[in-house]
């Protein structure tokens, strides 16, 4: 394992000042130890110059550094060396018990080893400045001349080895540390940033929404008063359904009607539902057949939206006597007519292709009803019967005529068939927008108003 280039740098910037430093600490100690050799105070003056000599000079170039966490890491690394220095003066003067000594000196060597790992943002400077100072000292072991000063010697060998050889292996741990945390850093940005453009979108999307719903509600808005004779239930998977409802009398008292189940939800059905509004009141105004209205927005819908945008319909013609009815149906479910008892007595299935899908049927006719006094139509998406359980099955076709076959003289079938899916689904989410049409035509009733 290579040291670092940023380590050796490091010594290599401090090894002057800190060799002076600890010099003149070891001047100190050898010339106070020296001077004092005769009195018993020798060892003491001795440990408490180096002390302050070393303690000095690590506080001057402390003073100099950024206030960090350098500041903790030389003042240890400092007062550590001092005790080093101190110790070696004790050891010249020789003037202490050999056991007390041999204590002290293993007691300093454990703690110079330990201190390793609290100075790990530079590990390897500390080592460089450690390791000398326990060669000297142990060549002062060595002029002991006692039967401890090999041992010793042997002892600071090897615990200088085990020093440098812990300072590579804490080296490396802290580069790795470093550089998980610049990556950690650079995680945390990133993640900052991927929120905010997150909640830009959110937000955006949100805008987009509102103004999708007001544009399709105003495009839904039926002026005057609302007609007793259609109800309908809806379902929306959104914030607001892709199933569009308009109806309108025509200047011959017709009641025309739209039920249309647009591609998608939000912006996207807002913008299909804009041409067919436009053209759905324009062409029944002007008395065209549903066929021939079915036509023309075929052909606009074709030109003005993408590929796999298409709009299923269903256009109802009704004369002001509630007699007869025509139908177009393009690629919706059937609409069903049910009489009084609740028996379904016909269904009108789609022959046209969805509106919007490139093609030409001159073929296609649109149907004809007479209707019955107390019949009731209904028309529905496919999001009703296409309702799955938790089990993945669907509502279906047959449960929906099971509902309506439930007699409820004079009042609506829809609370019926609402609490039927419901509890069909269960906990689950519908999958798409459920819609529901119920229309119970009045027979007598008075001039349709003009729906704009």
């Amino acid at each position: 394992m290579r040291w670092p280039d940023r380590q050796i740098a490091t010594i290599r910037d401090n090894l002057f000042r800190e060799g002076c430093a600890h010099g003149a600490a070891a001047a100190a100690a050898a010339a106070l130890g020296w001077f004092y050799a005769p009195s018993a105070l020798a060892p003491l003056l001795a440990w408490l110059g180096a002390l302050g000599c070393v303690a000095g000079a690590g506080l001057f170039i402390v003073a100099r550094a950024p206030r960090s966490s350098t500041l903790r890491l030389y003042v240890r690394v400092h007062l550590l060396l001092g005790l080093l220095w101190g110790v070696f003066a004790f050891f010249m003067n020789a003037q202490w018990p050999i056991a007390a000594l041999a204590l002290m000196h293993a007691a300093l060597i454990v703690t110079a080893v330990m201190l390793l790992r609290v100075n790990a943002q530079h590990p390897v400077a500390y080592a460089a400045l450690v390791a000398p100072a326990l060669l000297l000292f142990a060549g002062s072991v060595s002029m002991l001349g006692s039967e401890l000063s090999a041992a010793l010697v042997m002892i600071d060998l090897v615990m200088m080895a085990v020093l440098i050889f812990e300072a590579r292996h804490v080296a490396g741990l802290a580069g790795n540390r470093a550089v998980l945390q610049a990556k950690a850093t650079e995680i945390e940005e990133r993640l900052r940033w991927t929120t905010g453009a997150f909640r830009d979108q959110q937000l955006l999307a949100r805008r987009e929404e509102a103004l999708a719903r007001q544009v399709f509600d105003r495009l839904t808005q039926q002026t005057g008063r609302e007609l007793s004779e259609i109800r309908s239930w809806v379902c929306a998977t959104g914030s607001f359904s892709g199933d569009l409802l308009l109806y309108t009398s025509s200047p011959s008292g017709n009641l025309n009607i739209l039920f249309c189940d647009l591609t998608g939800h939000g912006l996207p059905a807002a913008l299909g539902a804009i041409p067919v509004s436009g053209m759905f009141r324009t062409m029944t105004g002007d008395e065209y057949s549903p066929l021939e209205v079915a036509r023309e927005m075929n052909q606009r819908l074709a030109t003005l939206l993408p590929a796999d945008y298409f709009c299923c319909a269903c256009l109802l013609r009704i004369t002001p006597d509630r007699r007869r009815m025509e139908v177009c149906n393009a690629g919706l479910p059937p609409l069903l007519v049910v009489d009084a008892r609740g028996t379904v007595k016909s269904r009108y299935r789609s022959q046209l292709l969805p509106l919007g899908i490139n093609y030409s049927d001159s073929s296609a006719q649109q149907q004809i009803v007479e209707l019955a006094k107390d019949d009731v139509v209904y028309m529905f998406s496919d999001g009703l019967i296409e309702s799955e359980n938790m089990h993945g099955e669907m509502f279906g076709l047959a449960r929906l005529e099971a509902q309506l076959a439930r007699e409820v003289p004079g009042a609506s079938r829809i609370d019926l068939v609402r609490e039927a899916v419901v509890e069909f689904i269960g906990a689950g989410e519908p999958n798409d927008d459920i819609s529901l049409i119920e229309l119970q035509l009045e027979r007598e009733t008075s001039a349709m108003p003009e729906v704009a």
